[in-house]
């Protein structure tokens, strides 16, 4: 995981979900581009299956979320913003080696605030190909 800072910092129009995605995959900003308007999942799908990752998404109550082991290391918690909690933020969680839970790590928007709670969901990252692996494995 390499931190990558998100530069738009409006309320509502925020990058910070791109910025997470760049950070985990350590890219730029750039390159991960606008995931945080409009159908912003489908987008991400779009923009990860290109470079050979998929995601999954859980919302809600995170206690019973267990990440697949073919996960990255690195997941993002989507939770309330810390300076409007009626919009959502996104930050930069890392999985516990023993798989007991996840620990927020770093917040790309310059205040450093990380997300206010109840968490809303966690996405995490794979690679397609570790997932096929470990899913031809288990057959």
């Amino acid at each position: 995981m390499k931190p990558v800072a998100q530069v738009v910092t409006e309320p509502g129009r925020g990058d910070s979900l791109a910025a997470c995605v760049a950070s985990i995959l350590e890219t730029s900003l750039a390159e991960v581009g606008d995931l945080d308007t409009g159908n912003n999942l489908e987008q991400l799908e779009g923009f990860l299956a290109l470079r050979g990752y998929g995601f999954c998404f859980a919302a809600g109550n995170l206690e019973r979320f267990r990440l697949p082991d073919f996960a990255e290391p690195y997941c993002i918690v989507v939770g309330p913003s810390p300076r409007k909690p009626d919009l959502g933020h996104a930050v930069v969680a890392l999985v516990r080696e023993d798989k007991t839970g996840i620990d927020l790590v770093y917040d790309p928007h310059p205040d450093g605030a990380f997300v206010g709670e109840p968490w809303r969901g966690c996405l995490a990252i794979y690679r397609l190909e570790e997932m096929q692996k470990q899913m031809a494995e288990s057959s």
